[in-house]
């Protein structure tokens, strides 16, 4: 069976949408880029999940560290971590905010947000966000590793996506500020 002109076009677009480029580190904050393998078997080429990952002041490898994830709103991406590095970095220099990895996922997809949800139509995003993509991450950056050590939260979009996650994997994250 032939596909859709919509199955077509989405195919097109992702590829633009999901490899645009960031700048691999700047200040305290690093782009971290992973193949996802579950994301590349169901659309048949490779699919890259980024994030940008702000670390505290003191961020020391030796140590476990929490970790918020923040899901970004309608049309967003995780190229928001650059544009809140110096307000996080001065927040946690001050003690205001906790000392811990702050990730910006990219939840962009060439229609719109695909808001970690398993589909049909975007393919497994929350597998993949849980099974590769956070394990990762947490393994290069020094993340806790434990549910009591995630932390959910997002704008707009990505407040359902966060509440969404919290939902379907209770066992995974520790609590999420939707």
């Amino acid at each position: 069976m032939r596909p859709s002109a919509h199955i077509l076009l989405w195919t097109a677009l992702a590829g633009l949408t999901m490899q645009q480029s960031s700048p691999a580190q700047a200040g305290r904050v690093t782009l971290f880029e992973m193949k996802s393998e579950l994301l590349s078997k169901f659309w048949g080429r490779d699919i890259v999940m980024q994030a940008g990952v702000v670390l505290p002041p003191d961020h020391d490898p030796q140590k476990k560290w929490a970790v918020c994830y923040d899901i970004h709103g309608f049309g967003g991406n995780h190229r928001v971590a650059w544009m809140h590095q110096r307000s996080l970095q001065s927040q946690m220099k001050d003690n205001d905010y906790p000392h811990m990895l702050y990730v910006f996922l990219n939840g962009n997809c060439p229609l719109g947000h695909h808001e970690f949800a398993d589909s049909a139509n975007n393919g497994p995003w929350g597998e993949a966000l849980t099974t590769e993509f956070i394990p990762a991450l947490e393994a290069k950056f020094s993340g806790d590793g434990r549910p009591a050590g995630r932390l959910l939260t997002g704008h707009s979009s990505g407040r359902w996506s966060s509440l969404w996650l919290q939902v379907t994997s209770p066992e995974f994250f520790g609590g999420t500020w939707s």
